[in-house]
């Protein structure tokens, strides 16, 4: 991307100001779009990035909202991208906390600096790979380490139908999202080699077809950012509601029992604006009987974003944010949150209680159900 080019693009309209999360918790265009392009002009962009405006370019959800609304059809989230990496690459800074993040992933292969092993201890015990199957589940770091409970929900929820899925166990690697974002490219260009390795050793095994995960930046990853590497890969790659929603039309998955509470749904980002996926998390919770569910105002490719990608640089306003649609979560008159995507779950999660809201990944409501 032509970044200079993008730059003069911009008609400073004011349009990304309207839906920026940021922009609504911080009060100041500074940290919008328009603002970082603004500041970042005046600097004399290639030649002079003082420390605060560096933090700015990082203090971004990175949703996508503003990319939907942009009259001039600029891709901010590929500006943002791209602008991290000119920093790292030309050596003129970059965030403290992506930085260390991508130390421990390479000394650790996951971002919470946890032992590998432990990263098949949410395995169910009695859990038997089979010799051979189409499917392959990557849960991913956050549903490994810190949200064990959506992987061992997705486990429990294929065991219970007999629906066989490989597992790659301590060998899965991190996907390495956090490190691309972070600018490091051509770190996470060779964390992509390795990794392409290990999965397509994995699929080997297996002799599988698919690939599915619940994590929609591994998801991202997977799908989008590996080929541009090494090419087209060998593999289908599913989000796991695409798969749960295969099984639902196919006839293998039928909840057995009723949910009587009024639900809404939380969209992440990485999921529904980047990627579309909208209707297959819908399917299955229009499938389950007894609840009711409404949408809140803003959903689908208007959804608001529950700031957990800004925990890795600015924790406190990814509470702030997540708060925020939390609020909008209790207008509905809804009792449960739900979504489907490890970190939404694990932010939305710390906050919502507030609201006297329960939250459940979907995977979660599931096991209770089928």
């Amino acid at each position: 991307m032509d970044v200079r080019k993008e730059f003069r693009v911009c008609a400073l309209c004011g349009s990304c100001r309207e839906v920026c999360p940021l922009k609504r918790i911080l009060g100041f265009d500074t940290y919008v779009p328009r603002g970082k392009i603004q500041t970042t002009k005046s600097h004399h962009y290639g030649e002079s990035f003082p420390k605060k405006l560096i933090d700015n370019w990082y203090l971004c959800s990175t949703c996508g909202y503003c990319k939907e609304v942009c009259p001039t059809n600029i891709d901010i989230i590929e500006l943002v991208k791209t602008i991290r990496t000119e920093l790292v690459t030309n050596n003129l800074g970059t965030h403290e906390a992506y930085h260390a993040i991508r130390n421990i992933i390479q000394k650790t292969g996951n971002p919470f600096e946890k032992p590998a092993e432990d990263r098949a201890a949410w395995i169910p015990q009695d859990y038997k790979p089979p010799e051979k199957t189409d499917y392959v589940y990557m849960a991913g770091c956050y549903a490994s380490y810190s949200c064990q409970e959506i992987a061992t929900s997705i486990s429990d929820v294929l065991n219970t139908i007999d629906f066989p899925y490989g597992l790659f166990g301590p060998s899965e690697p991190c996907c390495g999202m956090i490190i691309e974002w972070g600018g490091e490219k051509d770190v996470f260009m060779e964390e992509a080699k390795k990794n392409v390795e290990v999965i397509n050793s994995v699929m080997k095994k297996y002799d599988a077809q698919s690939i599915f995960t619940s994590c929609p930046g591994c998801y991202t990853t997977l799908s989008e950012e590996y080929p541009k590497l090494v090419g087209k890969l060998d593999f289908e790659v599913l989000h796991a509601s695409e798969l749960f929603a295969r099984l639902i039309d196919e006839g293998k998955i039928d909840f057995q029992k009723r949910f009587k509470a009024t639900v809404t749904y939380q969209d992440p980002c990485h999921l529904g604006r980047f990627h579309n996926i909208y209707e297959s998390p819908r399917k299955i919770i229009e499938s389950i009987p007894g609840l009711k569910f409404v949408e809140m105002d803003h959903n689908r490719n208007e959804a608001n974003c529950c700031g957990g990608l800004l925990r890795t640089s600015h924790a406190r306003y990814a509470i702030d944010q997540a708060g925020a649609r939390s609020k909008e979560a209790a207008l509905t008159g809804a009792s449960t949150l739900l979504t489907f995507c490890p970190l939404c779950y694990s932010n939305l999660h710390r906050v919502a209680k507030r609201q006297k809201l329960e939250t459940l990944d979907i995977p979660m409501l599931m096991k209770r159900l089928i």
